[in-house]
């Protein structure tokens, strides 16, 4: 959405992937290997009641009858990433981020009209969206299946969940969970118990809280910075920082033995 917005090019249009591949281009570049798709509109950090612009690549139908869902978009964006280098992909956010208290902005056809079917106003375990996600994630599956990449592909449910949270976060986990089988949950997080719980099966954590999974002999373990940490000499990238606290995520990566790092756009 941001690339549309900042160089007025209309979202999935020719002009769009020529931008998008310079983008890509250049994370391949500098080492990037994993992309997000936005299935629907990325539920980041987005105020609650205020939404993004509209970037969704699963085309939907809604009928008396239940859902019919069309593929080509995202098929053209993984075929397109591939060929550009990337090997990877993150399926968006299917819970709005901070805790998964509700359901990503989502717009489908009915009646021949462009609506909005979901979003701030519907609870994330309403019967009406579990019955969405029953009927998208298995044909979902299978279409990555298909291609080639549900085995390079992983699952986001909330981002930056907290401790009290955790409930929640099960039962997003269980709606989803029962569809897509063994691909596995990864999403940016900051408290161990969520992974001591089971819930999540790659964890991202906040540098500063890494030790403590690492301690733990968490397997598979990335780490992340955004805003945070600004103190204590942690590695980050604002700008009003010396650029050794940059450059030493290298090293602190190497030596942590570290899965991954998500790199915040």
């Amino acid at each position: 959405d941001c690339i549309s917005q900042i160089h007025g090019i209309e979202m999935w249009s020719e002009d769009f992937y020529q931008m998008l591949g310079e983008y890509i281009s250049s994370a391949v570049k500098h080492g990037m290997t994993m992309l997000y798709t936005p299935l629907f509109t990325p539920a980041l950090d987005t105020d609650v009641g205020h939404e993004r612009h509209t970037a969704q690549l699963i085309d939907i139908v809604k009928t008396k009858d239940g859902y019919v869902f069309g593929f080509d978009k995202l098929k053209k964006f993984i075929d397109f990433a591939l060929d550009n280098g990337i090997e990877y992909f993150e399926i968006a956010h299917l819970f709005t981020q901070w805790g998964g208290r509700a359901c990503p902005k989502i717009v489908a056809d009915v009646d021949g009209q462009i609506v909005k079917i979901f979003g701030w106003d519907n609870k994330a375990d309403s019967p009406e969206y579990v019955e969405f996600l029953d009927a998208l994630l298995p044909q979902l599956v299978d279409k990555l299946t298909e291609w080639g990449v549900a085995s390079k592909c992983y699952f986001h449910l909330t981002d930056e969940p907290n401790v009290n949270d955790i409930e929640r976060y099960a039962k997003c986990r269980e709606i989803v969970k029962k569809n897509i089988g063994n691909l596995p949950i990864m999403d940016a997080l900051s408290n161990y118990e969520f992974h001591k719980q089971g819930l999540v099966d790659v964890p991202v954590v906040c540098i500063p809280h890494f030790k403590e999974f690492q301690d733990n002999d968490v397997k598979d373990l990335f780490a992340y910075y955004c805003c945070n940490p600004t103190d204590n000499y942690y590695c980050n990238r604002l700008l009003n920082m010396p650029l050794q606290r940059a450059r030493i995520i290298g090293f602190a990566l190497y030596k942590t033995r570290a899965t991954g790092f998500l790199h915040w756009g």
